[in-house]
């Protein structure tokens, strides 16, 4: 993949630094952290990470540099590949995540699960559990089927601009 955006060298102060070491910090678990896997959702990942931004007294003008701090796995990857030696803005950066990871298959796969789970297909898969617990395994699934299918899919794939 090519990009038109020459590299950034960017500057730090010494007080910048002690905001993104801090927000590191914060980062001890990998629960928080974008791995691009399904049922792994973005905007989730990005609420959780301004938010320790602001405790971390990472200014907006540093969540770029900070942006690799939320990736794992696959999604590291990819921002080291194709993104961090860019002039990408913050937004164009998630912008450009987003559409990479949350694909139309995995809108399918979301779309076909929430077709099929029912209170009977719950019970059939736990047939050791009562009908409330069943109720609330059924519950649990929906929101977490619901939070992959309100992703905004009406993007290409195409890395290119």
């Amino acid at each position: 993949m090519s990009y038109q955006n020459p590299p950034l060298a960017v500057m730090y102060s010494s007080t910048s630094t002690k905001a993104l070491t801090d927000l590191v910090k914060m980062y001890h678990d990998d629960t928080y952290k974008f791995g691009g896997d399904l049922y792994d959702i973005l905007d989730e990942k990005i609420k959780y990470f301004e938010d320790l931004c602001r405790k971390a007294g990472v200014g907006y003008d540093l969540y770029k540099a900070a942006f690799s701090t939320i990736l794992k796995s696959r999604t590291q990857k990819f921002f080291f590949d194709y993104l961090a030696e860019t002039a990408y803005t913050y937004e164009k950066m998630v912008e450009l995540m987003r559409r990479f990871f949350h694909t139309e298959e995995n809108k399918q796969l979301y779309q076909n699960e929430f077709r099929s789970t029912t209170i009977h297909t719950i019970m059939r898969d736990n047939p050791g559990k009562d009908l409330p617990t069943c109720v609330e395994i059924l519950i649990e699934r929906i929101q977490r089927i619901h939070k992959g299918l309100s992703i905004n899919y009406s993007h290409d794939c195409n890395l290119r601009e």
